[in-house]
């Protein structure tokens, strides 16, 4: 299967850019009412199938790279993509 290996790197960014990022990508847990009530927020890997082999390293379908490509210069990452090709399995399918 074709895939994109994007390869990203956030030393230009403040903290607060990071943070932000990790939270559109990752998702993340949202508290109100002091923690009374718990909101799940998902991010954009946990909607499509992927990769995750390195810290700052994800592969996934080519259908999905500019979606990728576009939120990390949101965030002014400095990215290198490559296409790939990887068994169909291997990717991680989102819940």
């Amino acid at each position: 299967m074709n895939a994109v290996l994007i390869s990203y790197t956030l030393e230009k960014t403040s903290q607060t850019q990071r943070t932000a990022l990790n939270r559109e990508l990752n998702g993340y847990k949202d508290f109100s009412n002091k923690g009374k009530y718990t909101y799940q927020r998902k991010g954009i890997l946990q909607k499509i199938p992927h990769i995750k082999p390195g810290k700052s390293v994800i592969i996934t379908k080519k259908q999905y790279k500019n979606k990728i490509l576009k939120t990390l210069k949101k965030y002014k990452a400095k990215t290198d993509h490559y296409n790939i090709q990887i068994n169909n399995n291997q990717l991680i399918t989102p819940n």
